[in-house]
C-alpha cells in the first residue's frame, strides 16, 4: 500500500478517535459537562495535546515526504542524494537519516561516500561517530579497506567509549580482529578472538570469534591448536547454553535489518551450522 494512502488511513483514524473520545461526551452531557468544571478542563487540556501530536505527526511527513517517496519507489540515488543534502549540507544530524544514508550508499556500493560521511561525522559530531563506529568499520571492510576498518575500531575503543557502551565495544574489538586477520595479521587476529571467545558478553561476537579461533584459524596457525580450541570450545558452550537453535535463527534474522548483516550474513550462518551441527531448526 502506497505510504501517502497509509497516511490518509492514519489521519483518519486520529480524526475518529479524537470525535469518539472528545467531542462525543460533549455532545452527550453537555451542559452537565461544563459544569463540572475539572472534568471540563481534563477535556480541553488532552482534546490541545491530541491535536499538537496529531499536527506534529503531519508536520513530520510532509517535512520528510520526499525522502519516504524515494524509499517507497526504491529509487536509492535519489535517496541517497536527499539524505546527503540534509546530512552534509544542512548538517540535520539524525540518527534515522545516517543510518538511512548507510543503507542507499551500500545498495549503491558508494563506499566513496561512507568515508565522506565517517570523516564529516568524526570533525563535525564525535559523538554520532563513535555511536556508528562498529557500522562504519564493518562498511569499510566490505569496501576491501581492512586496514581503515582497524583504525577506526581502536581509534574508539582508545578513545574510552567502551566504558560507556560495553556492546559497541565488544563489536568494535570483534572488527578489529576481523580486519587484522582479513589483513593476513593471523597471529595478532587470534590473540583478539582467543580473548572475545574467552571473556563472552555479546553472544553474537562470542559465537563468531569462538567459530574462527576452532574453524579458521588453526589452519594458518597449527602450533596454537590446542588454545584456538580450548576458547572455541568456551565459545560454543556458552551460547548454545542460552540460544537453541530456533532462537538463534531468530535473533539472526531480526540482526539482518542492522547494516552490519550486509557483511557478516555469511560468517553468521556458517558459524549457526558450526554450533548447532546436527539440529535443524524448528
Amino acid at each position: 500500500m502506497k505510504i501517502r494512502t497509509l497516511f490518509i488511513i492514519l489521519n483518519i483514524v486520529l480524526l475518529l478517535t479524537l470525535f469518539s473520545v472528545f467531542f462525543l461526551p460533549v455532545l452527550i452531557l453537555g451542559e452537565n459537562l461544563l459544569f463540572n468544571q475539572r472534568l471540563g478542563i481534563l477535556f480541553v487540556i488532552s482534546g490541545t495535546v491530541f491535536i499538537l501530536v496529531l499536527l506534529l505527526l503531519n508536520i513530520l511527513f510532509f517535512a520528510n515526504w520526499k525522502i519516504l517517496a524515494a524509499l517507497e519507489n526504491e529509487d536509492w540515488p535519489a535517496l541517497a542524494g536527499l539524505l546527503e543534502t540534509d546530512i552534509f549540507e544542512k548538517k540535520k544530524l539524525l540518527k534515522w537519516k545516517i543510518r538511512l544514508l548507510c543503507i542507499a550508499l551500500v545498495l549503491l556500493t558508494d563506499f566513496e561516500t561512507i568515508e565522506k560521511l565517517i570523516l564529516f561525522l568524526q570533525r563535525n559530531k564525535p559523538s554520532l561517530y563513535r555511536y556508528f563506529s562498529p557500522q562504519f568499520a564493518s562498511l569499510t571492510i566490505l569496501s576491501g579497506s581492512p586496514a581503515r576498518a582497524y583504525e577506526i575500531a581502536t581509534g574508539v575503543l582508545v578513545s574510552g567509549y567502551g566504558k560507556k557502551n560495553s556492546q559497541a565495544a565488544d563489536w568494535l574489538r570483534f572488527y578489529a580482529a576481523f580486519a587484522r586477520h582479513l589483513g593476513k595479521y593471523y597471529a595478532e587476529a587470534a590473540d583478539r578472538f582467543v580473548e572475545l571467545a574467552l571473556n563472552p558478553r555479546h553472544h553474537f561476537v562470542t559465537a563468531m570469534s569462538g567459530y574462527l579461533c576452532g574453524v579458521i584459524l588453526q589452519i594458518y596457525l597449527p602450533h596454537r591448536r590446542e588454545e584456538l580450541q580450548k576458547a572455541a570450545v568456551c565459545a560454543r558452550e556458552y551460547v548454545i547454553k542460552s540460544y537453541s537453535h530456533d532462537h538463534w535463527n531468530r535473533t539472526v534474522l531480526k540482526f539482518r535489518k542492522d547494516v552490519q548483516a550486509v557483511l557478516l550474513s555469511r560468517l553468521l550462518s556458517e558459524t549457526g551450522d558450526w554450533l548447532y551441527p546436527d539440529e535443524k531448526p524448528c
